[in-house]
């Protein structure tokens, strides 16, 4: 469909934000999508959260994955993965 659509395209931008070290403008994207009445999947929580793990944004990812607890996803690991070793115990 073409909210599936919409929702792959921002998961990409997302992504392309994260290798041109611009983790702010990929979760400024994540905003934007309700603006657009985009649905945010797990794939598109997990690409941000791991955009903000990349940058060492672990406060970031937290905050990512307390949001996403409506939507269905195993964000868990990748919120762990970018916390590392600095963070972790805010994950548990």
């Amino acid at each position: 469909t073409r909210a599936q659509v919409d929702a792959i395209v921002v998961q990409s931008a997302i992504t392309a934000c994260s290798r041109g070290s611009q983790w702010q403008a990929g979760l400024q994207l994540m905003r934007d999508m309700s603006n657009c009445l985009v649905e945010k999947t797990s794939d598109v929580y997990a690409t941000a959260i791991a955009t903000c793990g990349e940058s060492s944004e672990w406060r970031a990812a937290l905050q990512l994955l307390s949001d996403a607890r409506g939507a269905p996803c195993g964000n868990y690991a990748t919120a762990i993965n970018a916390c590392g070793t600095a963070a972790w115990e805010h994950t548990l």
